[in-house]
């Protein structure tokens, strides 16, 4: 069994020979000259002009726009107002303490008394709050009396429940002052 596989040649033909007698990759000469001598001439096109026309108008018309002061932003808040938010933050910040902290199971008479006053003093802000003929000036000193007994009440309610924690009550004198 023969190991040579590639087919074989017939006698006589030189390789290189036969390679130099195919016929050339490019022309000798090119032939777009006379193709392009039989094409119909073109009109010149006038899109240049029309581009150039086009961009003038755009910027005739953007021009304007450009000299046109932009509005500002939103206009900053006044005191009164950065007052209120730091208000309505410590305020809902209060009462979520007291929702923790309040425990009705264990107290004393005088503590509950005290509490009660705090509540309705707290609930008269609130109405005079929800009140929509309310004047402007007043909102902001109103807001400080609520965040001051809502600090009252959390004292209050913080103190009895560690007293209550050391064993102790919450017991003797106590004083609200108005």
């Amino acid at each position: 069994m023969p190991d040579d596989i590639r087919p074989s040649r017939p006698e006589g033909i030189d390789l290189g020979h036969a390679l130099r007698a195919l016929p050339a990759e490019a022309p000798e000469r090119s032939t777009w000259p006379a193709i392009a001598a039989r094409l119909p001439r073109r009109a010149p096109r006038r899109l240049p002009w029309l581009a150039a026309a086009a961009a003038v108008l755009a910027l005739a018309l953007a021009l304007p726009l450009l000299h046109t002061p932009t509005p500002s932003g939103p206009a900053a808040p006044d005191a009164d107002t950065l007052a209120l938010d730091a208000l309505y933050d410590e305020s809902a910040r209060l009462e979520a303490l007291l929702l923790v902290a309040a425990d009705d199971s264990v107290a004393s008479a005088s503590v509950a008394t005290l509490g009660a006053a705090l509540h309705d003093r707290l609930a008269a802000i609130d109405d005079a709050l929800a009140d929509p003929a309310l004047d402007a000036s007043l909102r902001l000193p109103l807001w400080r009396q609520r965040v001051a007994v809502l600090r009252e009440l959390a004292g209050l309610e913080t103190s009895r429940q560690w007293l209550a924690s050391q064993g102790e009550r919450y017991d003797g004198a106590l004083v609200v002052a108005y």
